[in-house]
């Protein structure tokens, strides 16, 4: 994995307003509804990137550095961070 290809985002709000579910694995099924729940309740917009969502992203780096939060776990957490 080559997080040099990573570039920081700016700087967070004090209050997220867009969040992302990046997992090939969420669906109703598993914790997207949860998620999608909680987002709601406190007014953050959600997306989900994943193939089960239909939204495969082959490069990450373009489209992390949008959301103020992301959900994910293993390579696709560390995806993240690398944004910031």
């Amino acid at each position: 994995m080559d997080l040099n290809r990573f570039r920081p985002r700016p700087s967070l709000p004090e209050r997220p307003k867009r969040a992302a579910i990046f997992s090939n694995y969420a669906t109703p099924a598993t914790h997207l509804e949860v998620v999608q729940e909680a987002c709601d309740r406190l007014g953050i917009s959600l997306d989900v990137i994943g193939a089960r969502a239909g939204e495969v992203v082959p490069a990450p780096e373009t489209r992390l550095p949008q959301y103020d939060l992301v959900f994910a776990k293993g390579r696709a957490a560390m995806e993240a961070m690398a944004t910031g």
